[in-house]
C-alpha cells in the first residue's frame, strides 16, 4: 500500500482544490441578495397569520371513540374568538392571569388562544393537580380565573372546590371558576 504524506496532501492538492472549487460559489451565494423572510412578532401573529392563510385546513384533530373530531384553523379562530369575547365579558383586564387546566383537546387550545386574545396571561396548569396545588397555584401567581374542562371541575368540586373558593373569597380573593 501507498503511504500519503497527509500534509502535502491538504496543503498542494485538497485546499487549492476548494480556492477553485467551492469557495467561488460560496462567495456568489453570500453576494445574492436574499430574500426578506417576515419574522413574527408573537405567537398571536402566528395564529391570526394562520387563521387567514390557512382556514380551511385542519389545525387540530382528536380521536374518540366516536370518531374523529377536526377543527380548521377558521374554526379554531372563531372559538378562540368566543372564548375572548366571554372573559371580557366576566370582567377580564389586560394582563391579567388565569390557570388553564384540561386534558390534552382540542379546546385547551381554542381556551389557550382565547386568553392571548382577549390579552390575558395563559398560565398552563397540569389537569391532575390536587385542589390545593390549584388553590397555592392560583394565589401565588394572582390568577383572575381558572379555565379548567368539566372533568376538571367535576374532580376538584369532589375535592371540596366550593369552599375552597370561600377561603379564598375571605381572604380577599375572588377566584372565577
Amino acid at each position: 500500500p501507498e503511504v500519503i504524506n497527509w500534509r502535502d496532501y491538504w496543503i498542494n492538492v485538497h485546499l487549492p482544490g476548494l480556492a477553485r472549487h467551492v469557495y467561488p460559489d460560496f462567495e456568489r451565494r453570500l453576494k445574492e441578495r436574499r430574500k426578506d423572510v417576515h419574522t413574527a412578532a408573537d405567537l398571536m401573529e402566528v395564529f391570526q397569520s394562520s387563521a387567514e392563510n390557512f382556514g380551511d385546513r385542519v389545525a387540530l384533530q382528536q380521536m374518540t371513540s366516536k370518531g374523529t373530531r377536526r377543527f380548521t384553523y377558521a374554526q379554531l379562530s372563531e372559538r378562540a374568538g368566543w372564548v375572548a369575547a366571554q372573559l371580557h365579558a366576566h370582567g377580564l383586564s389586560n394582563g391579567d392571569r388565569l390557570l388553564l387546566m384540561s386534558e390534552n383537546r382540542p379546546e385547551w387550545a381554542m381556551a389557550y388562544f382565547g386568553i392571548l386574545q382577549a390579552d390575558g396571561t395563559a398560565a398552563p396548569a397540569d389537569a391532575e393537580l390536587s385542589l390545593p396545588e390549584v388553590m397555592n397555584l392560583a394565589r401565588s401567581c394572582r390568577a383572575f380565573a381558572v379555565v379548567a374542562s368539566d372533568k376538571v371541575q367535576t374532580r376538584l368540586r369532589g375535592e371540596g372546590l366550593d369552599e375552597a373558593l370561600a377561603q379564598l373569597a375571605e381572604e380577599g380573593i375572588e377566584l372565577k371558576m
